[in-house]
């Protein structure tokens, strides 16, 4: 664990940026939580994508009462990378924190980056935990995130709550709005923020986000994680068509061979089961989400594949339908 004296350096501003499309569910409980901040020089600016359900109101219930909350709309849903990079040029503070609309911040979360920033980073991934594991779908994204993180520990930049000085966001162009903001745009960022500018992992912070819950939300996300893996090689590897297509047909060939092995699935979910709070009670229902999520990746990818072809056989500023 990282441990960071509090320093009595140069005072540290944020910017909280919360990019928003259809969030009604989810956006007031973050909005609350940024309220009651236990810091003094930050705001909150929440960038729309025009969405078409009660999001626009519950945003203007805060900002009508907060000065330093504010609204700030896309002209046109390019996405989400688009609507951060909108927060981004409009931020007034030193060190922007870019949230998704289901973190929930603790009150003290600003004062625990203070001393990073204050120490010379320019960027601090954190670690995300799952606070809704009542049901089995974030139990099992829960399962995978620990095992991936602390058990393989495996190489990461990006996550919930996730922060960079505004000066290392500019340096790197932003997010990548090329790719389409379906997934993975994220970890772009990251990784670019990681070749250039000085930052590390903060094990002793911690945001609480709301994963999905039910099939609707488990589906969406899979499938937008599936279509992020095919547009990541296409726009920001720059593979050639006929390569996304090689590669994405072989994906699709190891991923099927997994769901028809017997052995393979059941040793992964057994192994997710290790880390679940209900234990080995997990296992059937893991077992179902195992299928499903490789069965909506392979469609993700899939449907990835068309939109790319579409887009390969334009001109280079043509928009991927």
């Amino acid at each position: 664990m990282v441990q960071v004296a509090h320093s009595m350096g140069k005072n540290i501003s944020f910017s909280i940026i919360v990019p928003t499309y259809n969030e009604e569910s989810d956006i007031a409980r973050t909005l609350s939580a940024l309220e009651v901040l236990e810091y003094e020089q930050y705001e909150v600016i929440v960038v729309d994508g025009r969405s078409h359900d009660r999001t626009v109101e519950i945003v203007e219930s805060y900002t009508k009462r907060l000065p330093y909350f504010s609204l700030l709309f896309e002209q046109v849903n390019y996405g989400v990378s688009a609507a951060r990079n909108i927060g981004i040029q409009a931020a007034r503070h030193d060190v922007l924190v870019i949230l998704n609309a289901d973190v929930i911040l603790p009150p003290n979360y600003l004062h625990q980056l203070e001393p990073y920033y204050q120490q010379g980073y320019e960027w601090v991934a954190v670690v995300d935990r799952v606070m809704n594991l009542e049901t089995a779908y974030a139990r099992f994204i829960e399962s995978e995130a620990y095992i991936a993180r602390f058990v393989k520990k495996n190489h990461w930049v990006w996550t919930e709550g996730f922060s960079c000085t505004k000066k290392a966001a500019l340096s790197v162009g932003c997010f990548p709005e090329k790719m389409p903001g379906c997934g993975g745009e994220d970890g772009v960022f990251g990784e670019m923020l990681e070749k250039s500018n000085k930052g590390l992992r903060a094990l002793d912070i911690i945001a609480p986000h709301i994963a999905p819950c039910d099939f609707d939300s488990f589906y969406r996300a899979q499938i937008v994680r599936g279509r992020g893996r095919t547009f990541h090689y296409f726009f920001v590897k720059h593979y050639t068509f006929t390569h996304v297509v090689v590669d994405t047909l072989l994906s699709s060939i190891v991923r099927i061979m997994k769901m028809l092995s017997v052995l393979f699935p059941l040793a992964v979910v057994l192994r997710l089961s290790r880390y679940s709070k209900r234990g080995s009670a997990d296992v059937p229902i893991f077992l179902y989400l195992f299928y499903l999520r490789e069965a909506v990746l392979l469609r993700g990818m899939w449907e990835a594949l068309l939109r790319v072809a579409a887009r390969a056989f334009k001109t280079a500023d043509t928009p991927v339908p």
